[in-house]
């Protein structure tokens, strides 16, 4: 159990697992917010739910990186520093292909198709990226500290 190891390490661990289970929390709400948010030129309102397009995918990797965490904190051994890691990984690898992906489409049909009277990114997108990142530094240092 994590709740076992003593001394100046403890700290640094609960903060590492902090970093890796906040930022897999915040990043599976990114990936139920919305992505997109627009008006159109009639004047309705439309949101796009991360859920609608390829945040089922990233919720999926939030979630595992959660499981890797747990599994870290259940058993603190080098080999769930390195799922934790992979997963962190795996995780902002997806947060960044998704916000290049949904910032492009934006950028392109905000213009393009003239239906559209504003059509920006949402918060979803930027909370799933900000999330991915803190768990991938929260496993880049976890796995740092385990494998002295």
């Amino acid at each position: 159990m994590a709740a076992t190891r003593t001394g100046a390490a403890e700290p640094q661990l609960r903060a590492r697992l902090a970093l890796m289970a906040g930022g897999a929390a915040v990043s599976l709400l990114g990936s139920c917010l919305a992505w997109t948010t627009g008006t159109i030129a009639g004047g309705g309102h439309l949101s796009n739910s991360g859920l609608d397009a390829d945040g089922k995918q990233t919720a999926a990797m939030s979630l595992l990186m959660l499981a890797a965490t747990a599994a870290f904190a259940w058993r603190p051994r080098r080999l769930t520093a390195r799922l934790a890691l992979a997963a962190g990984v795996l995780l902002v690898a997806a947060g960044f292909y998704e916000w290049n992906s949904v910032t492009d489409r934006v950028s392109r049909l905000d213009w393009a198709n003239g239906r559209w009277s504003s059509l920006t990114v949402g918060p979803g997108i930027y909370l799933l990226l900000f999330g991915s990142i803190a768990a991938a530094v929260g496993a880049i240092w976890t796995a740092r500290m385990e494998r002295t």
